[in-house]
């Protein structure tokens, strides 16, 4: 991806990590609980996920006592402004707009997007651009010579019919939350199915 969507880890500014691990015994960190399988609750009503595991394994390393606080995903960078919790692991990419009031850590995975497709299936994708900041975002699909730039609220739709198996890289500036929320791939003319695409946040 042009954009590499990234998983990181988000440190308030504040004197509860800065601090160091020696002099913090207790670290709060937010999680959204509902973004399977990086974060979701489960049946018995505790917190599992990938995001989960690396959240507990930072805990062990740094020796520290860690609380999990399950918060919304759009309110998350509010709530840790608040002081609602200390850190954030959710699954989030950085961009310029949340650098100028959160620090950032190394990312902990990437993520990129990638078409899997059966020979004479038939594509429809929905691209939609409804990011503020943003006029303008690429979405390319180079093995079937899908090139598109999508304005700020005018969608666009891109279909066609695979003519091979495979696996194809999806060059995307928009979040997958931002392709319609959806990728409908259509077997038959008669039929559907609509996926919502998962992956880290816009």
């Amino acid at each position: 991806m042009r954009r590499i969507l990234r998983a990181v880890l988000l440190l308030v500014l504040g004197q509860a990590l800065l601090g160091g691990a020696a002099e913090t015994t207790k670290i709060r960190i937010g999680v959204e609980g509902a973004y399977p399988p990086f974060s979701v609750v489960a049946p018995d009503g505790s917190l599992k996920g990938f995001d989960i595991d690396i959240a507990k394994a930072l805990c062990a390393q740094m020796n520290v006592e860690c609380s999990l606080v399950q918060q919304d995903f759009d309110g998350m960078i509010p709530a840790l402004q608040a002081r609602k919790f200390d850190a954030i692991i959710a699954s989030m990419s950085i961009t310029d707009e949340r650098k100028k009031s959160v620090a950032f850590s190394d990312k902990y995975y990437n993520s990129p997007s990638r078409l899997v497709v059966k020979k004479g299936t038939r594509v429809r994708i929905k691209l939609v651009n409804n990011v503020p900041s943003e006029p303008n975002h690429g979405f390319a699909i180079p093995a079937y010579g899908v090139a598109e730039i999508v304005n700020r609220g005018e969608p666009k739709q891109v279909e066609f019919t695979a003519d091979r198996d495979g696996i194809f890289p999806m060059i995307c500036q928009l979040h997958p939350a931002h392709v319609g929320g959806q990728l409908v791939v259509l077997p038959e003319p008669s039929g559907g199915t609509s996926l919502t695409p998962q992956g880290p946040r816009r």
